[in-house]
């Protein structure tokens, strides 16, 4: 069989031949019983929470032959199973294991579940039971996720009129479905993303400097010589063009999205000049609290990311979307300091900034 990890599907052939010495019509021609059979695992990972039939023809499996008394003339008629598909099937995998609905939910879509038969001798009869199923795990929301899809052919022969041997293939092709899903989700709960149930987020800073690059740092200020660039514009004393950038690495370990985050807060020294008139403490210390506001938003987005109701479904484009808006928002923060001290050359704009930094810094 495939690796569960690169799931197609997997057909599985059973052959089953059933002699019977009663040839009788039965009176509910065309009605196949699907009873239930307990299995001999108890989940551990999923219940069935519900069944749905997406065949293109729903009214009937296709056709069973019959024979008349004489057993010269055969005849074709619509199979169907007793109480209806859906609640023949339904009912099938809700008997035959446990209902633990503390585990995970799972839908099936029955995709494909024809019968075909053909006669091949006075009174011998040749059938075969193809059945094709989609799992779906079920999300918040009423929203679900496809895991694999299970397809197997079982075949028979039978004697007459007799279908209890399509019943004992049908119940075995439907138990083989169980125990192949069973399989899977066992080995793929504990890594399987789909199959996660929660998200785990932890946060470092990357403070290590190389020759372009001032990753910010509590022990590490800016100095002078960080600012390397060539001088672009007289009207300002000084410039430096600090971003904010993460990676992240995604495990998943017992069921559990880890997300660790590693936030970079950083410019670059080329991009970073002053003119040499200028090289003053007042200067560097206002372009340090450019620096500084950086640092807080990123320490914000740490914030606001952990007050998410983040699940293995939404995780990755909730903290997207909390990022562009961190952005923004330091844009606008970095945009009214420079407004309201002049550039700092308002110094008593100046103080007051400096004091609400030092405010918001938590280092």
């Amino acid at each position: 069989m495939e690796n569960l990890r690169k799931i197609g599907c997997v057909c599985l052939i059973l052959i089953v031949s059933l002699i019977s010495s009663s040839f009788g019509i039965q009176p509910d021609l065309g009605t196949i019983k699907l009873n239930p059979v307990k299995q001999s695992f108890v989940p551990t990972e999923f219940y069935i929470h519900s069944v749905a039939d997406f065949r293109e023809v729903k009214g009937t499996l296709g056709n069973l032959v019959f024979m008349d008394e004489s057993r010269n003339i055969a005849s074709k008629i619509n199979a169907k199973l007793t109480g209806g598909t859906i609640n023949s099937v339904k009912d099938f995998f809700e008997k035959s294991v446990p209902i633990n609905k503390n585990l995970r939910p799972i839908s099936i879509h029955i995709t494909t579940l024809k019968i075909t038969e053909d006669k091949i001798g006075a009174a011998q009869i040749s059938g075969a039971i193809e059945l094709a199923l989609s799992f779906y795990v079920q999300k918040e929301y009423g929203q679900s996720t496809h895991l694999l899809n299970f397809r197997s052919k079982g075949k028979y022969q039978r004697s007459g009129n007799q279908t209890a041997v399509i019943e004992q293939v049908l119940q075995q092709t439907f138990s083989n479905s169980l125990i192949y899903f069973n399989t899977y989700i066992n080995k793929e709960a504990p890594s399987n993303v789909k199959l996660a149930k929660s998200v785990k987020l932890t946060f470092s800073d990357y403070v290590k400097q190389d020759a372009d690059t001032v990753y910010y740092a509590k022990a590490r200020p800016l100095i002078w010589d960080d600012f390397k660039g060539k001088t672009s514009s007289r009207k300002y004393a000084a410039y430096i063009y600090p971003d904010f950038g993460y990676n992240e690495d995604i495990t998943i370990k017992d069921g559990v999205v880890q997300v660790a985050f590693t936030l970079r807060v950083f410019l670059a020294k080329s991009a970073s000049w002053v003119n040499p008139s200028n090289q003053n403490a007042y200067v560097l210390n206002h372009e340090q609290r450019h620096f500084d506001i950086q640092k807080i938003f990123a320490e914000k987005f740490k914030d606001d990311l952990k007050k998410e109701k983040l699940t293995p479904d939404n995780f990755e484009g909730i903290i997207n979307v909390q990022y562009l808006e961190t952005r923004r928002e330091i844009h606008r923060m970095q945009e009214k300091y420079d407004d309201e001290t002049n550039h700092g050359l308002n110094t008593g704009q100046q103080e007051s900034w400096n004091k609400f930094i030092d405010s918001q810094l938590r280092l």
